[in-house]
């Protein structure tokens, strides 16, 4: 009765789910995608951008086991939810999502899209009516420079350095089935590749089910288990002002629905279910891309010279309170037309265990005579504190080409270190994260001597002053021991720091407009950076119309004080912009709705040098000092 009255209370006081629009759903959505791509920035975001509308088409019936499959809840999200399912049963409304500890007014908006109330119903129907009944998707897509970079100006010989023009072009096509079925096909050929045969070609074949077979993938597909330490293809976890992200987003076996060209496993695999057991069978061989760009002759004869093979054996248990692993990877790189062939074995066990709202998380790998371990645990000191300890070590000759654990460094080798994070939510309107990360490199890298070691320290507030508006406030603090040039001059054993500091308002006037405001300031042992944007979307009201504008100005005069912003883009793809010297990036977003079935969208994009200097290097620089991006877009869903 209690728990009626206080969900009756929610929906008589306060309509805050359905009174929000659809451009504050989307405003959250970039931004945890922006900060996503702070972990690492070669993130394939569109596959984050793909799950989630699976889940809006398909929402799951939220209970303790489903929660895993919200990727982009943090772990104490997660545990928040199961103490409230706990404490209080199975939800009777949507309104009672407010009503959870832990979980902020923001991510209600997402969570009210993606989980259902109503238990999850079981039905079968037969093949053709999952063809006749699927959704689908097409869409075409070019982008050009409207200047002429160095490498397409032709000599005096009428050569050209690149073989192709300067045009990027894509058609994708995808079939979906509920969350059971799902084929799709892209094309891509970036500027400079000749239009002669698809560069790029990526097919996927893959089905969910519902008895022993859980997972079948045929084509290119992505998979990672337990923590990322012994086998995973996405792109290695970072660090962030989501102080609380340190595990993989993409967990198990998904179909692989990006265009880019490595990160990814090209075979076949299949996941099998017996009540509580699995066992997942893979295989991938897929050619060393490289770059992925084969604009000229040389850079063709490169593509697929290597090849990756890979095989991974996982069997795991899920029990009521976490779920233990093993896997066995076996790899191995084999140079094109060559017979050599020399496996790597890698073992590994994992465990995840909630014991007393305390979650431990934990892998161990071996290979050869070293190891890597992985363990982390999680403590909710109080409905509004949650504290979290990371400890890794990582063999110095412990490289591992198919994992992509948390780690400071790139690659899970020799690193090793202590992360410490603290997040605290005084209330609805603020939350504080903070964090602390000790590292070393026991033997040497890259401008890094041996035993190099180093320290982070950051802080992230989070204000919500008003329904219409809210603020972020960021600080951060590095320092670590670096080998490295000056003026010619090899400098060792040099302490090397780096400060950041950002500060960012949003603001929603009313329902139809978004504005967003940014100030960057970047420091690097005496040099500085900083940047400043503001930001407009526009939905007009009662018309199929959808406007975003950015004007941003910078400064950076090295490389390591370089500016970093995430930009609107066409659909499923995403722009993180790098900018570096004086000048200034804006760009223009239109989306225009046909109809139910047709969207139109178009993006140009201005970069001007104030300082002189040529936009891009080599043969891809600008003679001039400014360049022009057009992008356009048709996208059809039926």
């Amino acid at each position: 009765m209690k728990k009626c009255m206080l969900i009756l209370t929610f929906m008589l006081c306060s309509l805050f789910i359905l009174g929000q629009t659809e451009i504050e759903k989307t405003l959250w959505w970039q931004n945890f995608l922006e900060r996503q791509s702070e972990v690492d920035l070669n993130i394939e975001l569109s596959e984050f951008s793909q799950l989630l509308m699976d889940l809006e088409q398909h929402p799951i019936s939220l209970d303790s086991n489903s929660v895993q499959k919200l990727f982009f809840l943090s772990e104490p999200e997660k545990l928040a939810i199961k103490k409230h399912l706990q404490l209080y049963g199975k939800l009777i409304s949507i309104y009672e999502l407010q009503s959870i500890e832990g979980i902020s007014p923001e991510l209600v908006i997402i969570l009210s899209k993606v989980v259902s109330i109503q238990p999850k119903q079981i039905t079968e129907e037969p093949f053709m009516d999952w063809i006749k009944n699927g959704q689908q998707e097409c869409l075409v897509q070019t982008e050009f420079s409207l200047q002429k970079p160095k490498g397409f100006k032709e000599n005096q010989q009428g050569e050209k350095h690149y073989l192709g023009d300067r045009t990027r072009t894509l058609m994708r096509y995808r079939f979906s089935y509920k969350q059971q079925l799902y084929f799709g096909l892209a094309v891509e050929k970036d500027a400079g590749e000749k239009y002669e045969r698809p560069d790029f070609l990526s097919v996927h074949l893959f089905y969910r089910g519902k008895g022993l077979i859980k997972t079948l993938a045929i084509g290119d597909y992505q998979a990672a288990f337990g923590l990322g330490l012994t086998f995973a293809s996405r792109a290695p976890m970072g660090k962030s002002a989501q102080v609380f992200q340190t595990g993989g987003r993409i967990v198990g076996i998904q179909p692989y629905r990006s265009v880019s060209e490595f990160g990814f496993l090209k075979g076949a695999a299949i996941g099998l279910e017996i009540k509580k057991t699995k066992l997942d069978f893979l295989l991938s061989g897929l050619g060393d891309n490289g770059s992925g760009l084969h604009r000229t002759p040389r850079e063709i004869e490169g593509k697929n010279a290597l090849r990756n093979f890979v095989s991974c054996i996982h069997l795991s248990r899920t029990f009521s309170d976490g779920n233990i692993g093993l896997i066995y990877q076996m790899s191995a790189q084999q140079p094109h037309f060559s017979f050599r062939f020399e496996p790597n074995i890698r073992y590994g066990i994992y465990l995840k265990k909630n014991y007393k709202n305390v979650l431990f998380d934990s892998e161990f790998s071996v290979y050869k005579s070293s190891y890597n371990l992985l363990l982390q645990v999680l403590k909710p000191f109080h409905s509004k504190v949650d504290y979290l300890i990371l400890y890794r070590n990582y063999a110095a000759n412990g490289q591992n080409f198919f994992a992509a654990a948390w780690s400071e460094f790139s690659g899970t080798y020799n690193e090793r270190g202590i992360y410490q994070a603290l997040f605290l939510k005084p209330s609805r309107k603020l939350q504080i994260g903070f964090f602390q990360d000790v590292f070393s490199a026991p033997a040497a890298r890259y401008q890094k001597e041996i035993d190099a070691k180093g320290a982070e320290w950051l802080a992230n507030a989070q204000i919500k002053s008003s329904k219409s508006l809210s603020w972020e406030i960021r600080l951060s603090y590095k320092k670590y021991k670096k080998d490295m040039k000056e003026d010619g001059f090899l400098l060792n054993n040099i302490w090397e720091t780096k400060q950041q500091l950002r500060l960012q308002a949003i603001s929603l006037p009313n329902k139809h407009l978004n504005l967003k405001a940014r100030f960057d300031y970047n420091r690097w042992q005496t040099w500085d950076g900083s940047s400043f944007f503001i930001e407009a979307s526009w939905q007009v009201p009662n018309h199929a119309l959808n406007l975003t504008a950015r004007y941003l100005a910078f400064q950076s005069l090295k490389d390591a004080t370089r500016i970093y912003a995430m930009e609107k883009d066409l659909p499923y793809q995403y722009a993180l912009g790098s900018f570096n010297g004086v000048g200034s990036k804006s760009y223009l977003l239109v989306r225009y709705k046909i109809s139910d079935l047709w969207d139109i969208y178009l993006k140009i994009g201005h970069l001007a040098q104030a300082d002189g200097t040529q936009p891009g290097s080599g043969w891809d620089e600008i003679s001039g000092n400014a360049i022009t991006d057009f992008s356009f877009q048709i996208l059809c869903r039926w």
